[in-house]
């Protein structure tokens, strides 16, 4: 069965890159085994997400990821978005919303229908 896992402290789990000692992270398993994971931070009123990948390239899994990451964030009073990283998701992601590397943006865009080319199909959190 998927679960996805919020890290407080993404340095806590082992599979997941260094470096990321300082950021949050939510992460997908089934069973015990890793999917993806996407590691982010809070600046101000603006959540940045630092890197996003899923294994296989699973966008599903990986705009499940951003959603959650957005609706934590949400959530805790922050309004915007910032795609920092350059992973081929992120870079998916970027262009699937239409904003530029680095450019702030509003947090409900994260939530429209076409996140990663979904045109929310019966049951997918993107019919919302």
């Amino acid at each position: 069965m998927l679960q996805l896992k919020f890290l407080k402290r993404a340095g806590d789990e082992r599979r997941l890159p260094k470096g990321g000692e300082e950021l949050m992270a939510y992460c997908a398993y089934e069973d015990d085994e890793l999917l993806g994971y996407c590691l982010f931070r809070f600046r101000d009123e603006t959540i940045e997400l630092t890197d996003l990948v899923s294994d296989p390239k699973d966008f599903p899994i990986a705009d499940g990821l951003v959603r959650a990451a957005a609706r934590f964030a949400q959530d805790g009073g922050k309004t915007s978005v910032r795609i920092m990283g350059n992973s081929s998701e992120l870079s998916e992601l970027r262009t699937s919303l239409g904003v530029f590397s680095d450019s702030v943006f509003d947090i409900n865009a994260v939530f429209g229908r076409g996140v990663f080319g979904c045109q929310g199909c019966e049951g997918c959190s993107a019919r919302e």
